[in-house]
């Protein structure tokens, strides 16, 4: 009996687990914007997310109509706060996310880079509310995930000069005290064109903020000239990184086939019972519970057809030296 147990747990260990991952080196860009509540201007970031390819899409103030964001296409994964000033959107197949912030004012999201998780959160608050709130949001966030890192992308309306204002207002001090209080770093330049422009009012409002590990890959922070139908510029940040995603099997069980699983499954479903049975400690009970899903996984792949994965990588051949002409090249376009 117990060299019976013993080829059944050699039997179990071998199975693989039900997942593929992807890795994809290169460079990571996030493109941030304000929307101005415009539906044009959403409709304008569907062509220019073609254009760009972007990782990630931070966004502020949408065209919101019947309590819902309109105009985002169905294949683009959004996550959104609960007021729906503030979303993330994953464009593509690539990246594989979890949301771990839906609050008022803000949003976050949680992906994979470089062997390390990254936090990457949305936040809006407008210039007649209270911005201690939407910080609170934010600074609760950064004490749930402790020291990993995280990427931030908000339009919070503070003026300082840090950020291109030529004064300082209370919201922008507070906001400039939050950033040096949770050791975060901002990415705007002094120097930058400015982020929105109306009529003949302009203004830097939207705020990029790294923490250390990001700074460090030394991030490129651009204002673009790209139309956006919106009184806000486009911002896009790129730096280093690794991204790895990780897709699990999905099988085809509309077709039949249940009967050719159950009795795949039954090969071991008594060897099963009898450890569990057996088991007397937490760790027996999740070397079982492992056994268990492997032997699902198991049967499943015996039994079933797998689903097609879109898995969509982007392009290998585009390096920082190919970054840094296309930089130069809108620098020239402005200067026209």
């Amino acid at each position: 009996m117990q060299a019976d147990n013993q080829q059944h747990t050699s039997n179990l260990h071998s199975f693989t687990i039900n997942a593929q991952t992807h890795i994809q080196n290169g460079i990571f860009n996030v493109l941030q914007i304000n929307l101005g509540r415009t539906y044009p201007a959403i409709l304008k970031l569907q062509d220019t997310v073609k254009e760009l390819n972007p990782d990630i899409i931070l966004i502020q103030e949408p065209y919101v109509n019947d309590n819902e964001i309109k105009g985002i296409p169905s294949n683009w994964t959004i996550y959104n706060s609960q007021n729906l000033k503030a979303a993330i959107i994953i464009p593509n197949q690539t990246h594989k996310a979890v949301q771990i912030l839906s609050k008022p004012n803000s949003a976050a999201i949680k992906i994979q880079l470089d062997n390390y998780p990254l936090t990457i959160a949305s936040a809006y608050s407008s210039p007649y509310s209270d911005i201690q709130s939407t910080l609170q949001e934010i600074r609760e966030l950064k004490a749930s995930i402790k020291d990993e890192p995280i990427f931030i992308g908000a339009d919070l309306n503070g003026h300082h000069a840090f950020w291109g204002y030529r004064d300082n207002d209370t919201r922008g001090n507070n906001l400039l005290d939050f950033v040096l209080a949770n050791d975060l770093f901002i990415l705007n330049k002094p120097d930058a064109p400015p982020t929105y422009q109306r009529n003949q009012s302009m203004g830097w409002p939207d705020i990029s903020l790294s923490c250390n590990t990001l700074a460090l890959k030394s991030p490129s922070w651009e204002v673009l000239d790209t139309p956006s139908a919106s009184d806000h510029s486009y911002i896009l940040i790129s730096f280093q990184a690794q991204n790895t995603s990780q897709h699990y099997r999905r099988y085809k069980t509309l077709h039949g086939n249940h009967r050719k699983f159950l009795r795949s499954f039954e090969q071991n479903a008594q060897f099963l019972e009898h450890q569990i049975q057996e088991a007397t400690s937490p760790e027996q009970l999740d070397s079982v519970a492992l056994a268990l899903q492997q032997t699902i996984i198991q049967a499943c792949n015996h039994s079933y057809k797998t689903k097609k994965i879109n898995y969509n990588p982007g392009p290998n051949w585009w390096t920082t030296q190919l970054e840094t002409e296309k930089k130069k090249l809108r620098a020239l376009r402005r200067g026209e």
